[in-house]
């Protein structure tokens, strides 16, 4: 695809449960889309969007969420009212940091970090007590959180070629 703007007319598709807008071009996503309360799964992967509104909490029935390969250098703090989020993918994105409030999505599963530019984590990651595969790898690293050890994961890809702390 090659979608440059995603139309406002989505937010007409109430019903709707899963969109697809990965492999395109948008920089910007309307308004409307965060009108869509009964989506479950969101790919936005592979578009050049280097922001993400806050009101991406407005997608509270929201249980995938694909943002990979991107430009975001931030997520917004309304993420943590995506409580039934359980697969969260921002791998290859330009993110610095995490918000705190990440350490709220309490289903999630799956959360790919790798190829960022993270130098840590979020102190409450280790509230992440569901989450069951890490991806971390190709980050900066300079510390870990020792809450980390909290979370029982089933496979870890924490460190990868990062050299870093646990602090």
């Amino acid at each position: 695809n090659h979608l440059s703007n995603a139309p406002e007319t989505l937010g007409n598709l109430v019903n709707l449960k899963k969109l697809d807008l990965g492999k395109n071009q948008l920089n910007t996503l309307p308004d409307s889309l965060f009108t869509l309360v009964k989506l479950e799964c969101l790919d936005l992967d592979n578009n050049p969007l280097n922001r993400i509104p806050e009101t991406l909490g407005n997608l509270v029935n929201l249980e995938i969420l694909i943002l990979g390969k991107n430009q975001l250098n931030t997520m917004p703090d309304s993420i943590s009212t995506l409580v039934k989020l359980e697969c969260l993918g921002l791998e290859d994105n330009k993110l610095k940091f995490l918000p705190e409030s990440i350490g709220n999505l309490v289903n999630l599963k799956s959360l790919s970090l790798q190829d960022n530019q993270l130098q840590t984590l979020p102190v409450n990651i280790g509230n992440l007590k569901s989450l069951k595969f890490l991806h971390l790898h190709s980050n900066p690293f300079k510390a870990l959180p020792s809450s980390l050890a909290n979370v029982p994961l089933e496979y870890r890809c924490v460190l990868g070629e990062n050299k870093c702390v646990v602090t």
